[in-house]
C-alpha cells in the first residue's frame, strides 16, 4: 500500500512583480537577476489576497482534480512558515473554509522549503486515518514569502514569490511510495528572526550536497536509478543550483523540471505548484515516475518516490 496522489492544484496570486519592478525597490535590475538565479519574476499578493485566500484556492483546485468532496477528506496537513497567525493552524482554517467536516488531524507543519515532502511522509504514516467514508488527505504546500522579505536586502527580496499548491492523496495497493527525511540544527545559513536572512554561497554548497545524497537515498529505496526515473522535480530555489545537479547527474534538461523563471523560491509552495503545473502541461500521465527533492532553512532536507 503506498501513497498515491489523485489530484493536484495550484495557487498564484494576481500581482506580477518583473524583475524591473523590482529595480524600482532595490538597486538591481533584470540582467543581475536574471544571470545568478534565472528568476524572471514573481507572484506577490495583492488586495483581497493573502496566505489563506491562497491555501483554499490550491485546495479547491486539488479536490476539484481529484473529483473528491470535502465530506471524504480524512486528514489535512498544511506545510507552510507564512501562516498569518499560529493559531488556529492554517490547515484548520482551510477546513473551515471547505467546510471541511470536524473529528479529523489536521495541522501545520514548518519545514520550511522541504515542508511539503515532510507532509507527504507524515501522511503515510497517519494512513490509519483515511479509512471508511473518509480516505483521502489533503495536503497544501503554500506560503507568503513577501510578508517575510526585507525589501533593503536585494541579496534576499529578489528570490522569493508567493503561491504554492495542494494535493489529494489516498492509499493505493498499486503504487509504490518512498521518502526520507533529515536535519540539522547545528546549520543555520538561513534564518527568520523577523526577515530573512541568507548566506547565499553557503546555502548553494548544502543545495547540491544535500540532493545529491537524496537522490541516492531515493535510489537504494525504491531500487529505481534516477536514470530511469521521468522526472527529478526539485525545490525551486536558484536555476543555477538545478543546473549544477542536472549537469552531475548527466540528465536532460527535459527530464528536471523547472518553473521558477516565473515564480521565483515560494519556499513549501515550490514542489507542489511544480506537481500541479506538470499535470496541466500532461505530464504526469499514468506511470510515470518522480524523484522530488526539497531543501531548505533548518536546515532540512528530504525526498520522495511518486509513482503516477
Amino acid at each position: 500500500m503506498g501513497l498515491k496522489i489523485t489530484g493536484l492544484g495550484k495557487a498564484l496570486p494576481s500581482r506580477i512583480v518583473t524583475n524591473d519592478d523590482m529595480g524600482r525597490i532595490v538597486d538591481t535590475n533584470d540582467e543581475w537577476i536574471a544571470k545568478r538565479t534565472g528568476i524572471r519574476q514573481r507572484r506577490f499578493t495583492g488586495e483581497g489576497e493573502d496566505h489563506l485566500s491562497l491555501s483554499v484556492m490550491a485546495a479547491e483546485n486539488a479536490l476539484a482534480d481529484a473529483g473528491v468532496s470535502a465530506d471524504q477528506i480524512g486528514l489535512v496537513i498544511e506545510a507552510t512558515t507564512t501562516a498569518s497567525q499560529q493559531i488556529p493552524s492554517a490547515a484548520c482554517r482551510v477546513m473551515e473554509k471547505l467546510q471541511i467536516p470536524g473529528g479529523i488531524p489536521a495541522f501545520d507543519i514548518a519545514a520550511a522549503c522541504t515542508g511539503f515532502i515532510y507532509a507527504l511522509k507524515v501522511t503515510e504514516g497517519l494512513a490509519d486515518c483515511l479509512t471508511g467514508e473518509r480516505p483521502y488527505a489533503l495536503v497544501i504546500g503554500v506560503d507568503e514569502m513577501s510578508s517575510i522579505l526585507d525589501f533593503t536586502d536585494r541579496s534576499t527580496c529578489i528570490l522569493f514569490g508567493d503561491g504554492g499548491g495542494a494535493a489529494v492523496c489516498r492509499l493505493d495497493e498499486g503504487s509504490r511510495f518512498f521518502a526520507h527525511l533529515a536535519a540539522d540544527g547545528n546549520s543555520h545559513t538561513i534564518n527568520v528572526p523577523c526577515k530573512v536572512q541568507m548566506d547565499g554561497q553557503a546555502v548553494f554548497r548544502f543545495a547540491v550536497r544535500a540532493a545529491q545524497q537524496e537522490i541516492g537515498i531515493l535510489e537504494n529505496l525504491s531500487g529505481v536509478s534516477v536514470q530511469e526515473i521521468d522526472y527529478l522535480v526539485c525545490h525551486q530555489a536558484n536555476s543555477r543550483i538545478l543546473d549544477y545537479i542536472r549537469r552531475k547527474l548527466k540528465l536532460p534538461e527535459e527530464k528536471v523540471f523547472q518553473n521558477l523563471q516565473y515564480y521565483g523560491n515560494m519556499s513549501a509552495g515550490s514542489i507542489p505548484l511544480a506537481l500541479a503545473e506538470m499535470k496541466e502541461r500532461g505530464l504526469l500521465s499514468p506511470g510515470k515516475r518522480i524523484f522530488a527533492v526539497g531543501f531548505g532553512a533548518g536546515m532540512s532536507w528530504g525526498g520522495v518516490y511518486l509513482e503516477f
